[in-house]
């Protein structure tokens, strides 16, 4: 198996759409809807049209909470080239950076 490590490389931004999520500080490109679409890829539909980036679902108790997420690249331990070492390399990750209940009323 060959391993490739391609040093020197700038990690890409993050991507969200709106606002990037809290304690994120690679700087984030705002666009999530359009790049996929430049990409040629079709999002899945999400909350809505333009608000991919946000899924609603039912927690255990059957209440509608919502979460929001962002595409990330950080540091990630991985094995050396040697035994017993490791090193950090660039991953690719899903950042949910929010999560809150929807549709609730105060004073209940």
């Amino acid at each position: 198996m060959n391993t490739f490590f391609y040093e020197g490389l700038s990690a890409p931004n993050a991507i969200c759409e709106g606002a990037q999520g809290p304690n994120m500080t690679r700087t984030a490109t705002n666009t999530l809807h359009s790049y996929f679409d430049n990409l040629g890829i079709r999002m899945p539909p999400g909350r809505a049209e333009g608000s991919e980036d946000r899924y609603v679902y039912l927690d255990s108790n059957g209440n509608p909470q919502q979460i929001d997420i962002c595409f990330d690249n950080i540091p990630w331990p991985v094995d050396g080239l040697t035994a017993r070492t490791h090193m950090l390399r660039e991953k690719n990750v899903i950042v949910i950076y929010r999560m809150v209940a929807v549709g609730k009323t105060k004073g209940f």
